[in-house]
């Protein structure tokens, strides 16, 4: 299989390869040497891998990318990664760091444009799941 990830822009791709719950991608695209919220980018994936793990395990193969906007990073895209199929989801901020480096962090003060219904169980990553959803 083609790895379609390499014509898009940074950005683009790590939606594509978040949204298709694809580590070897998201690995591709991440820095070894930047730190993403105190862990490395190994430290990272591996939490994001275990996440992917119980989602897929449910049966859940996709997370449809929503982009939304920070109230804090006003500058950075934001998205939620929605699974329709039970309501897990990842709140997400990109952050262009310089030409080579992406990074990425969680947020929970993402501008709600999606049904709250819809949005049932935050995934907080290294922690899982948050049933009881501060907002």
């Amino acid at each position: 299989m083609k790895n379609k990830t390499k014509y898009l822009n940074k950005n683009e791709a790590f939606v594509f390869s978040f949204s298709n719950m694809d580590i070897p991608g998201l690995t591709n695209l991440l820095n070894d040497q930047y730190i993403y919220e105190n862990q490395t980018k190994e430290e990272m994936l591996d939490d994001i891998s275990i996440e992917f793990e119980m989602l897929k395990a449910k049966g859940i193969v996709y997370l449809k990318p929503i982009a939304t906007k920070c109230k804090c990073h006003i500058d950075d895209e934001g998205y939620t990664f929605l699974d329709e199929k039970e309501g897990y989801f990842f709140n997400i901020i990109l952050e262009e760091i310089d030409t080579k480096t992406l990074g990425f962090k969680q947020c929970v003060h993402l501008d709600r444009i999606i049904n709250l219904e819809s949005r049932k169980k935050l995934i907080y990553l290294p922690y899982g799941v948050l049933d009881d959803i501060p907002f």
